[in-house]
């Protein structure tokens, strides 16, 4: 699981890049209004994703990072499955956030 923080940690750089350099908002950023503050938050959102997954992946063992990193993804499952539901964001990728939050959180609460 520690690896696949790291993948999906990766997975997440090319679309920082995208919105920053002012690609057209698609799939769940559909919603968002298209300004530059609005940008920098959608960045930081997935910053703060990727640091939770490369904080799980050096330090996994620790229960309290192991369970900040399955709340993190709890919440970004709480957040997008709407957005999805709502014809924004790609069932597929809805489908990898909830996978993701249960899989972080049975492997924390099992410790």
């Amino acid at each position: 699981l520690r690896a696949w923080a790291v993948a999906i940690a990766l997975f997440e750089l090319p679309a920082i890049c995208k919105v920053l350099r002012g690609d057209p908002l698609v799939g769940f950023q559909a919603g968002l209004k298209d300004c530059p503050s609005v940008r920098r938050l959608w960045a930081l959102m997935l910053g703060l994703l990727v640091a939770s997954r490369v904080s799980y992946a050096v330090h996994g063992k620790k229960k309290a990072v192991a369970l900040h990193n399955a709340v993190v993804h709890m919440l970004e499952a709480l957040f997008f499955i709407p957005e999805a539901m709502a014809g924004r964001g790609e069932k597929p990728v809805a489908a990898a956030i909830v996978m993701n939050a249960a899989a972080f959180m049975a492997e924390a609460l099992a410790r």
